[in-house]
């Protein structure tokens, strides 16, 4: 899992970087930030203060579909959001969820 706030938090040759380049500027200082999901991530709790619980337990806003991954949206409060970049060859319960969503 990374948890990314500005673009070049990301290395430039992986394979989400341009999703995280589209999506990192729309979400201001202090309003939230994006984590890259990777494949060990989805059968554990993430440690994450805001939201230490499981990917497939997560009351989520709206989902949508980019090249290879689902980007999902959780709002903890009014104020403060946080984007997930999951893999889109995710499966089971997770990706029964997220395809609620969109």
């Amino acid at each position: 899992m990374l948890v990314l706030k500005r673009p070049s938090d990301l290395p430039p040759d992986h394979p989400a970087c341009e999703i995280a380049g589209e999506l990192l500027p729309r979400i201001g200082p202090g309003e939230g930030y994006l984590v890259l999901i990777e494949p060990e991530d989805l059968d554990r709790d993430l440690p994450l203060p805001e939201l230490p619980t499981r990917l497939d337990s997560i009351d989520w806003e709206g989902v949508s579909r980019h090249p290879g991954y689902f980007h999902a949206v959780h709002l903890t409060n009014n104020e403060f959001g946080i984007g997930f970049l999951i893999p889109d060859s995710v499966q089971g319960p997770l990706r029964a969820r997220l395809e609620e969503h969109f």
